[in-house]
């Protein structure tokens, strides 16, 4: 085994605006209706920055001011909306993702799904694309809550060979990059800010990974 690659999933190998900007306005509905809220309808483009966000972080930018268990019934309604339109036969994973995911086992490295989700997320996202042909394990931060990536990593390390890189979209994938030593790789053609790759690998679609590994 040459080592092992974590890989980020939204921004990375899913692109999950669209789907995501729809479940988060029935969220927002839902909330409005209890009169938590005023309803006002977020644009695909104005959720790209939370992706990649924890939910803590998501609701603590978007809706500061309101109160922990509205945050928290928030997002299981946002989560409720994801899974129904995962549950559609609509696919939206990045181009040449699968055959780039099989060429680079193939080479030898250990692939790791590392994501900010839920675990129903990554459940139904591992379901929908067959995601175990690929990867050798499955980490999210629901199943270690308020881990960073970096954190996640340190918890897991020693099940997998050496690391090898980290692949992702935000600063969250870079930071636990630079925290273990990897080689950081950053998706550009994904939902973060170009300064969060600085002084990174920079891709500008997932088939360039094989160029740098």
């Amino acid at each position: 085994m040459k080592g092992t690659i974590y890989l980020d999933f939204d921004g990375t190998l899913h692109n999950t605006s669209k789907i995501y900007a729809k479940a988060l306005n029935k969220g927002l509905k839902e909330m409005a209706s209890k009169g938590w809220i005023d309803f006002s309808e977020v644009e695909e483009d104005e959720v790209k920055k939370y992706l990649g966000c924890t939910k803590k972080e998501m609701w603590n930018h978007f809706l500061p001011n309101l109160e922990e268990e509205k945050k928290k019934a928030g997002s299981q309604w946002v989560a409720q909306g994801l899974l129904e339109e995962l549950n559609g036969p609509k696919e939206y994973l990045y181009p040449n993702v699968l055959e780039s995911l099989e060429k680079i086992k193939d080479l030898g490295y250990t692939l790791v799904f590392l994501s900010n989700c839920s675990i129903e997320y990554m459940d139904k996202v591992k379901e929908k694309y067959q995601l175990q042909v690929f990867f050798t394990d499955f980490l999210c931060e629901g199943a270690f809550p308020g881990c960073s990536k970096g954190e996640i990593i340190t918890y897991n390390k020693d099940k997998y060979p050496k690391g090898y890189a980290m692949v992702g979209d935000r600063h969250h994938d870079m930071e636990g990059a630079k925290e273990h030593s990897l080689l950081p790789i950053f998706c550009t053609y994904g939902f973060g800010e170009k300064g969060e790759g600085e002084g990174c690998i920079s891709i500008s679609s997932f088939e360039e990974i094989l160029d740098h590994i």
